[in-house]
């Protein structure tokens, strides 16, 4: 299966998770019906792992691009629309926890999926009764802290490529890691600083050195993803100092 059927297999998933929820069928149901382990599409191969990471692969710039269109949408006034966007991202990270290796990393995917259903809740309603409405700055917030729980995702799963013996794969997710990293440092408006920037331009260099080459040194690929993880660290130390 290419990845195009496969980006298309799950987005006609996340179709099916925001119209369930505007039925008033439960989100948990929902989620449910996408991260199910009888899924049909994993049931037609007999390595489900590889076809569960193809489908994040497929994928890979569907969140970012979804949590972009949500800020337009929100400054656009069309909140309603936002809040479909940030639901879709909710239910792909939700769709990753099975895949998390430590507590920690459970965590943030299940921090970010909370964080994102409760912003869509506010903005499908307007306001919170409490709080009032959601401001960009919050939005902004939220969609960093998303930003930082795909990178450190995607370290892992970059990890896991590399152990495999798939430097192809590592290469694509650690591109990945370094997009995620910077669009955080971005929605946060912070500037990642010289050494920071050069750290992400070398890690990018090396992902796609791994790409398109299809082979490299283990090592090296360990020790880049070694810095992306302190980049994710250094984001989260700047997400932390900014909280809502």
């Amino acid at each position: 299966m290419n990845r195009q059927t496969l980006a298309l297999a799950v987005t006609l998933g996340l179709t099916s998770w925001v119209s369930g929820c505007g039925d008033g069928q439960s989100e948990a149901e929902a989620a449910e019906a996408i991260s199910t382990p009888d899924d049909p599409v994993e049931e037609a191969s007999g390595n489900s792992t590889f076809v569960e990471r193809e489908f994040w692969l497929a994928l890979a710039e569907e969140p970012g691009w979804h949590m972009n269109v949500a800020r337009e949408d929100f400054l656009d006034g069309r909140t309603r629309k936002a809040s479909e966007e940030l639901e879709k991202v909710a239910a792909i990270l939700n769709f990753e926890i099975r895949h998390s290796h430590s507590p920690k990393e459970r965590g943030l995917l299940l921090a970010s999926v909370q964080e994102l259903r409760e912003v869509a809740r506010e903005l499908r309603h307007d306001q919170d009764p409490l709080r009032g409405a959601p401001s960009v700055a919050e939005l902004d917030h939220v969609t960093a802290l998303a930003f930082r729980t795909l990178a450190a995702h995607q370290v892992t799963l970059g990890r896991d490529a590399l152990g495999a013996g798939d430097a192809r794969m590592a290469g694509l997710y650690i591109q990945e890691t370094v997009r995620a990293v910077q669009s955080g440092f971005e929605r946060a408006a912070v500037h990642t600083g010289n050494a920071m920037t050069a750290r992400l331009e070398v890690a990018q260099e090396t992902g796609k050195q791994l790409v398109q080459e299809g082979e490299g040194s283990r090592q090296e690929g360990l020790e880049t993803l070694d810095q992306l993880d302190a980049a994710v660290e250094g984001l989260s130390n700047v997400l932390t100092s900014r909280r809502r």
